[in-house]
């Protein structure tokens, strides 16, 4: 058993089988001695020590999750599906889960209104090395008291704390985002920026690993922040196993902007608005900044300046992102090829479109076109319908869907 007193002299060297996922604090520059203190405080004898592997990792590490009432409860379950299901089997880790809520209740209500009970004290969040809030119920919802104190034991004494989707906020509240740079769902950026000047609002990341901090983008995203956790932690191999078991991708290309509704950006200036109006109508026509700069008529100097105070960019940042905007709705709701689409946005061709796609989604035209595409552009279609029609009848005919009908049989 590892004990370690306050007036001790104790060289990181001489900690080498700390538990928690300390083999990559020095990374994050978390204290090994005010986790030992933390390992001291809440084990007093030798049957109750963490067993730990060769490593110095916990064999049976705790994370607890921390549900708060009107959860969510897909985003409520991620991190039980995570870490709470044994996939020892598979090649993953020994984990194990807590699951307590933001007081001392006996028992919270889901927005499905399902009712949840048998939930651990609070007091287990001081006995975890991973704290994770996978929700929030309202962004304008301070987490009570209890709640603050143990995320901020957790931080100052070396465990990690996880804010998922929405969860971000209670950390927000908490205090533990300042200085920090954190993500949440990207329609609640906005509003989380300006509850939370002090935290660098990252609007683009699924999610961001600030060593003890480490907040996810919206829902699904929350995946990504926990099999990337289990990554740093235990390895590829481990996120590896989980990932398969929940068929899941282990990792996911592109940002989450590739899911935020393409809405462009429009100045409550009237000029510059109605330069805006007026450049997105001629988007096809390949409009350039002196175009603008015409429009308004200034200088180019005077516009740059004018237009940088009302929308928060310079005229040609605003002018590419338009393009990639108009650009990702035609990916989703037309069957033109990519060379059409970058042509009907202003760009000279696909090559020039790729990389600015790329650049503001994370992905290419061609992928994003795969994972949003409302219709079938016309080469997929008829690959389809020509496989359709030879497993059917053998041969490549024409054939027309037939109708189906769900029969309940008692």
């Amino acid at each position: 058993m590892l004990v370690v007193r306050e007036e001790d002299d104790v060289d990181v060297a001489d900690l080498p089988r700390l538990p928690r996922g300390t083999r990559r604090l020095g990374e994050h520059s978390r204290s090994h001695r005010a986790l030992a203190r933390r390992i001291e405080s809440r084990v007093d004898d030798e049957a109750h020590a963490p067993a730990l592997d060769d490593k110095g990792r916990p064999t049976d590490p705790c994370h607890c999750v921390v549900v708060p009432d009107s959860a969510h409860l897909f985003e409520a379950s991620v991190p039980l599906s995570v870490y709470g299901v044994d996939r020892t089997a598979s090649g993953a880790p020994p984990l194990r889960v807590a699951v307590t809520t933001t007081a001392d209740q006996q028992q919270i209500r889901t927005t499905a209104g399902l009712v949840v009970s048998g939930f651990s004290p609070l007091a287990v969040v001081d006995t975890a090395g991973v704290v994770i809030v996978p929700t929030w119920p309202d962004p304008a919802a301070v987490p009570p008291v209890e709640l603050v104190e143990a995320l901020h034991r957790a931080v100052e004494e070396g465990a990690t704390v996880m804010g998922l989707c929405m969860g971000a906020y209670a950390l927000g509240h908490a205090g533990l985002l300042d200085g920090r740079r954190a993500t949440t769902h990207w329609h609640w950026m906005a509003d989380f920026s300006r509850r939370f000047p002090g935290t660098r609002a990252d609007e683009t990341s699924l999610f961001v690993d600030e060593g003890s901090v480490i907040t996810s983008a919206g829902t699904a995203a929350a995946l990504d922040a926990c099999l990337h956790h289990v990554r740093r932690e235990w390895g590829a191999a481990s996120a590896n196993a989980i990932a398969r078991r929940m068929v899941v991708a282990p990792r996911r290309a592109g940002t989450q902007r590739q899911f935020v509704d393409p809405e462009p950006v429009r100045a409550d200036v009237a000029p510059i608005a109605a330069v805006q109006e007026r450049a997105l109508a001629a988007l096809a026509e390949g409009v350039v900044v002196d175009d603008l700069a015409r429009w308004y008529g200034t200088s180019r100097r005077t516009f740059d300046r004018d237009f940088r105070a009302a929308v928060g960019e310079s005229p040609l940042q605003w002018l590419l992102h338009q393009r990639v905007l108009r650009a990702q709705q035609l990916l989703e709701s037309s069957d033109l090829s990519v060379e059409e689409v970058a042509h009907r946005t202003g760009f000279s061709s696909a090559v020039a479109l790729r990389p600015h796609v790329r650049r503001v989604l994370g992905v290419s035209p061609q992928r994003y076109r795969e994972s949003f595409a409302q219709t079938v552009p016309p080469t997929e279609r008829s690959t389809a319908q020509h496989s359709t029609a030879q497993h059917s009848t053998g041969r490549a005919t024409p054939s027309s869907p037939t109708p189906r009908t769900a029969r309940l049989t008692p």
